[in-house]
This record gives structure tokens, sequence and C-alpha cells, in this order.
């Protein structure tokens, strides 16, 4: 860091000063009390994605099988699209110089991944899509949701309110709440799933239940990030106002008209 050149009035203009950590949970509690409502939920949308995200990648040989894709190819295949699609999907949120306009940027990212989950998986069972390309869609539609919550979301959050604080308490929250998920949707499929499946009819395998879970976990999602999306709205808002500012230089039309300098 040392050998780095320190940010200049425009980089501290855009994303406010920033000082030395102090006390990791002194500073996640006052982020938690001016933030909290936003990030409860967004918090609670990222783990239910990642716990789908964690079923996908160890069912994703049985998911394929289910839909009679056997071809170790069409792995490969469906995987480096979904890495460049990431790739260039974090990429363009560099891009973007205001703060404000980039934090809802990707909250709609998110948004639009989890509604592609839905309607991809609607797609799927009523026979309008097959089983590789659903796979396939219902993956970019996890990822545009959970890489973007999970790699720029909270620091566009500091940077649009101008505050000085850490979040690193709501990375290890994050990533215990969907280890925790996994544990809990694995012990449902095992020990839950097959009545239920035999009860109503349905195949017991890795895909139907996938289908099941995505459409849950993208509804639930989609919700919980729209709500979140006025929560934060709201708190970045009066965090901004505490500092000082006016109210007509934090509402995202003014924020959107001042080409990235605000």
């Amino acid at each position: 860091m040392a050998s780095h050149a320190p940010p200049t009035p425009l980089d501290q203009a855009l994303r406010g000063k920033r000082n030395e950590m102090g006390s990791i949970r002194k500073e996640g509690a006052l982020l938690l009390q001016r933030h909290g409502l936003g990030i409860a939920l967004t918090t609670t949308a990222y783990m239910m994605c990642g716990t789908l995200r964690v079923y996908r990648d160890f069912f994703l040989p049985e998911l394929f099988a289910d839909v009679g894709q056997t071809n170790p190819a069409s792995f490969a295949l469906s995987e480096s699209g979904l890495a460049l699609l990431i790739v260039f999907a974090i990429g363009s949120f560099t891009q973007i110089g205001s703060n404000w306009v980039a934090f809802n940027a990707i909250l709609v990212t998110a948004i639009g991944g989890s509604l592609q989950i839905v309607l991809c998986s609607l797609a799927w069972r009523h026979g309008s899509m097959n089983g590789v390309a659903w796979i396939t869609s219902v993956g970019a539609g996890i990822f545009l949701m959970y890489m973007p919550i999970g790699c720029t979301l909270y620091d566009r959050l500091l940077g649009a309110a101008h505050e000085q604080l850490t979040t690193t308490l709501l990375s290890i929250i994050q990533d215990a709440g969907t280890t925790l998920g996994t544990t809990l949707l694995l012990l449902y499929k095992l020990f839950v799933w097959p009545s239920v499946a035999a009860r109503n009819g349905l195949d017991q395998g890795a895909a139907q239940f996938f289908s099941a879970a995505s459409l849950i976990v993208g509804s639930v999602s989609a919700l919980l990030l729209l709500v979140a999306t006025f929560a934060f709205n709201h708190s970045v808002r009066t965090a901004r106002l505490r500092g000082g500012e006016r109210a007509d230089t934090v509402s995202p039309l003014r924020t959107a008209r001042c080409s990235g300098r605000c």
C-alpha cells in the first residue's frame, strides 16, 4: 500500500475520505445501525442465492444427467460462458464513476438475476426450454445476483453514503449464513424432499428439486432486493444529509446528471 499514490481530491470527492479501520465490532455495529434494514434484506437474499449456487455446484453432474446430457464438454462450455459473463458484469460496474448510480445498478442487476432464475425455471417446467439451457441460464441468474453483491455492493454503499466504516463483519455473516443455509438445504433434500415429492407425484431427482428451490429462492430474493433498494435509498440519503449535504445533491436524479462526479 505504501507504494501506491494517495487518493486525489477527485477520489475523495467521489468516495469520501477513508481512514484506517478501527474496531470491526464497533464499526460493524454502526454500519448496521445506519443501514440495517437494507443490509438485512440484501444479506438474506445473498445467502439464499449462495445456498442455491452451492447446491448447483455440488449436483451439477446429476443435474445434467437428469436432463439427458452426459457429455463432459457440456460442463466446461456452460461454466466457461458463465465465467465470461460475470467478469464482464463486474468489470462494467468499475466504469461507473458515481457510487450512487453504480450502487443502484448493482441492485437492479441482482433483481434481474433473481427474476431470470424464476422465469427460466418456469420455462423449463412448461417445456419451453431445454434442460442444458435451463441449467446454464439459472446459473447465470444466480451469479448475476450473487457475485455483484458479494464483490462490490457494500463498497459502493460506503462510497455513496460517504461512510468511514468497514464491511468486514458483513462478509463473515454472509459466509456463515451461506454455509448454514447449504447444510439445512441438504438435510431437507435428504430427509424431507423424498416424502414431499412422493406425496405430490414428483420425480425425486436432482433437477426437480433444483427447479423447485430455484422458484422459491428467485421469487423471494427478487422481493427482498426490491424492498432493500428503497431502504438503501432512504438510509444513504439520510447518511449524506447527516454529513451536511443538501437534499438536492443526494437524490438519484441529481446523481445521474452529475456525470460520475458525485
